[in-house]
């Protein structure tokens, strides 16, 4: 059967008020975004805020999600761990509007091994106000800055905190996919994203593990473009190129938009 390109909600992209992208003006402004995905048939993203933001600049970021009228926005606020308090910060999040929080360890200078503590307190509060984690699973750095377990390891460890929280493995651990592919399978509020994966890696052994996962594991998997650092024109792209090795077409309509939508709860 010849692969029928469809709509794709994007789970995964970093819109900015003001078009700036760590200190450079990059264009990655809502009505860009917006542009972008008319013309490559994405119909919606969930727009991730990364940190540092005040309150103040969180409260903006929801409110230009939700007044959007053209595009289905659900808005992810990054979680600050410089808070003195993590319940009230959880709070003003839940409270603000947004049902879903971003932990990025790199960007807030945690370690997983020496920081475990303040990870797992975030994940159980998350747990306790009903929001959904968004969790970078790029985990690479100096040796200096590298756990000595593998990510799978301190992920099991912090999920066993809050075993009922709903999480979304952003880059589905990368070169770790098909093993941390496995945790997500017999665990039904865990969701596999291959933002940055599926176009770093494209070329590699990755990509055999990538179509693999969606014919194999089709419920489990969604697609994030990880934009601005690829174009929706690249995400789309290599989008249409590892689904035109999916036979099923209802497998295809769950990874393009099915899974994200149902385990976020959004309507279209």
């Amino acid at each position: 059967m010849t692969y029928k390109r469809i709509p794709v909600f994007d789970t995964l992209s970093h819109p900015t008020l003001n078009g700036n992208w760590f200190g450079k003006d990059c264009g990655n402004t809502f009505e860009n975004l917006k542009k972008e995905f008319h013309a490559n048939d994405i119909i919606g993203t969930c727009a991730v805020s990364l940190p540092p933001m005040t309150n103040e600049e969180l409260q903006s970021f929801y409110t230009r999600c939700t007044t959007e009228k053209e595009l289905v926005l659900y808005p992810v606020a990054a979680f600050n761990f410089s808070e003195e308090n993590y319940e009230d910060k959880i709070r003003f999040i839940r409270d603000t509007g947004f049902k879903a929080v971003k932990i990025h360890i790199r960007l807030s200078g945690l370690k997983l091994d020496e920081d475990f503590d303040k990870l797992a307190e975030v994940f159980r509060l998350c747990e306790q106000y009903g929001l959904v984690v968004f969790f970078c699973t790029y985990c690479h750095a100096s040796i200096d800055h590298t756990p000595p377990h593998p990510l799978s390891y301190y992920l099991i460890s912090l999920l066993k905190q809050a075993p009922k929280l709903k999480i979304i493995l952003l880059h589905g651990g990368d070169v770790s996919l098909l093993q941390i592919s496995q945790l997500a399978r017999f665990n039904p509020n865990i969701l596999i994203d291959l933002s940055y994966t599926m176009l770093k890696f494209a070329g590699s052994t990755v990509d055999q593990d990538i179509v693999f996962l969606m014919n194999n594991l089709d419920r489990k998997i969604c697609l994030g473009s990880d934009y601005p650092d690829y174009t929706i024109g690249q995400f789309r792209e290599r989008v249409d190129g590892l689904l035109n090795q999916v036979i099923d077409p209802e497998k295809i309509e769950r990874i393009c938009s099915g899974n994200i939508q149902s385990f976020l709860e959004i309507g279209i």
